[in-house]
C-alpha cells in the first residue's frame, strides 16, 4: 500500500469552497498585485498573529529582505545574537558559547555548501574563535574577512569561514538556516564543536 507523506488534495478538499471562490475573487477584480483584497488579507493575518500590521510580500526570500531592511541591516554588516531558548521563551546565556554571528551575502559569491544553508545570503556562524574563545566580532572591509580582535585570527564567512589567517586551528562553526513563513530558523546542529582549543573552557 502506497501512503502519501502529504496529501495535500485531501487537506484541499476540506476548503475547497473557500479556496475557489477567493481565487475567483481576485480573478473577477483583477487586482493581482495590491489592492482591497490583498489589504483585507493583511489585516487577517495580523489579527492572527496578535500584531498591528502585516505585509504581504511576493516570496520567502523577500520576505527577509524586508525584515533585514527594517533592521537596517545591509549587505558586510555584522549582526550579533543570541541562541534562543525555544521552551523559556527567553535568549540563553550563562556561557559565552552561545552567541552566534549573522553576515548577508550576495547569494552568488558564497561557496556552494555555503549557500545551501543560507537562505537569502545569510550566513550564521558561531561568533566564538576556535583559538582561545574570544568574540570573533570585526569585519574588516577592506579584506572583506571577519577577524579576532584578540589574536587577530581571521576567517572568510564566504568559503565556510575557514582560517585565512592568524592562530586559530579551524574554521567557524556554521549553523544551518531555513526560511519558514517568512522568518529565518535554524535548520540543524552547529557543523562542528564551538569553542577554542580547550575544549571545557567556557
Amino acid at each position: 500500500m502506497n501512503v502519501p507523506l502529504l496529501d495535500l488534495k485531501a487537506q484541499y478538499l476540506t476548503i475547497k469552497g473557500d479556496v475557489d471562490a477567493a481565487i475567483a475573487e481576485v480573478m473577477d477584480s483583477q487586482h493581482f498585485i495590491l489592492g482591497p483584497i490583498v489589504e483585507r488579507c493583511e489585516k487577517a493575518i495580523a489579527g492572527y498573529c496578535g500584531c498591528s500590521h502585516a505585509i504581504g510580500v511576493s516570496s520567502g526570500s523577500d520576505a527577509l529582505l524586508a525584515c533585514l531592511m527594517a533592521e537596517d541591516i545591509g549587505p558586510g554588516e555584522v549582526l550579533l545574537a543570541w541562541a534562543f531558548d525555544p521552551q523559556k521563551k527567553i535568549p540563553r546565556n550563562g556561557s559565552r558559547l552561545n552567541m552566534v554571528l549573522l553576515m548577508r551575502f550576495d547569494p552568488a559569491t558564497l561557496a556552494d555548501a555555503e549557500r545551501e544553508m543560507a537562505p537569502g545570503g545569510v550566513v550564521a556562524y558561531s561568533a566564538v574563535c576556535t583559538h582561545q574563545q574570544c568574540w570573533v566580532t570585526d569585519w574588516l572591509k577592506s579584506a572583506q574577512v571577519l577577524q579576532c580582535p584578540c589574536h587577530q585570527s581571521r576567517y572568510d564567512l564566504r568559503q565556510g569561514a575557514k582560517v585565512v589567517g592568524g592562530p586559530a586551528p579551524r574554521p567557524l562553526p556554521a549553523l544551518p538556516l531555513t526560511l519558514s513563513d517568512g522568518a529565518l530558523k535554524v535548520a540543524g546542529p552547529f557543523t562542528d564543536r564551538v569553542g577554542g582549543e580547550k575544549p571545557g573552557a567556557a
